[in-house]
């Protein structure tokens, strides 16, 4: 209903900006030169009716799909898409994202395999743009090997999206095969160039292993963590966790990203959980 509603006000308040336009020379400067206004720009009303057609025609494309999200009809959800996409080989990014995160409410990791492999046998440039909630799954297996050959495969992909995500993952995988070299390389090199928060303190903690034994990695490890102590309180740090919720992987570490947190702000007893 709540669509329903939108819809039917956004098509009220484009018309009426339209007739306001339309009809402002009129009431201020008479029929005439109405007349003569409109002969002479046309082209903005053949604009205004292109615009009208394409913003209400990608609502009626949409429109089961909208609905489906806002009954939240997962499994309804799903159907509709799957028919899309395995059916009648329809590949849109936005319904693949929505796809993605519906089986992850479901917590069909399978199902997102299965995506996984359509699209690289039908789409295979979608696989980078969509690396990250593909590698869920793989981080799931508990498969170091399963995992190194994903995000390695990606890692150097020039349209892999979410990048430092996707190099922190493979350096993961290394560390639980005990590649503690390579492992370390690839996380200093994070390290030293954070762009996000939490995988800086995720790639922070990791660190900490080596730091014992190599005094670079350990001078790295301290400077950082004292960073993010100078740039976040414990509770806005509570608050950057949870801006980054829409952010699967966050998901998925979950218990991870509390320890960090733990060890980041030792005397706080209680640490903002990414789970909740």
């Amino acid at each position: 209903m709540k669509f329903k509603i939108i819809f039917i006000l956004f098509n009220a308040i484009i018309v009426f900006s339209f007739l306001f336009i339309f009809l402002m020379p009129f009431f201020i400067l008479g029929w005439d030169y109405t007349q003569l206004f409109w002969s002479r720009n046309w082209f903005l009303g053949a604009i205004f009716i292109a615009i009208m057609v394409i913003l209400n025609s990608y609502f009626a494309v949409n429109w089961k799909l909208f609905g489906y999200l806002e009954r939240e009809d997962w499994d309804g959800l799903i159907d509709h898409i799957e028919y899309r996409v395995y059916e009648r080989k329809i590949y849109r990014r936005h319904e693949v994202k929505i796809l993605i995160n519906t089986y992850v409410v479901k917590s069909n990791t399978d199902a997102i395999l299965r995506l996984e492999s359509t699209l690289r046998e039908e789409r295979p440039k979608l696989i980078p743009v969509f690396a990250l909630p593909f590698g869920v799954p793989h981080l799931l297996k508990n498969d170091p090997v399963d995992m190194e050959i994903y995000f390695g495969e990606l890692k150097e992909s020039p349209r892999c999206r979410d990048r430092e995500w996707i190099v922190w993952n493979f350096a993961f995988s290394l560390m639980l095969q005990q590649k503690s070299e390579e492992a370390k390389t690839h996380l200093m090199a994070i390290a030293r160039a954070p762009h996000n928060s939490v995988l800086n303190v995720l790639t922070l903690y990791l660190l900490d292993a080596y730091a014992p034994s190599d005094s670079d990695v350990a001078q790295t490890v301290e400077k950082g963590k004292a960073n993010v102590r100078s740039r976040f309180s414990f509770d806005r740090w509570s608050q950057e966790i949870e801006k980054q919720k829409s952010n699967l992987q966050v998901l998925v570490l979950a218990r991870l990203i509390d320890d960090a947190t733990g060890w980041v702000y030792p005397e706080r007893q209680t640490a903002p959980s990414a789970r909740s």
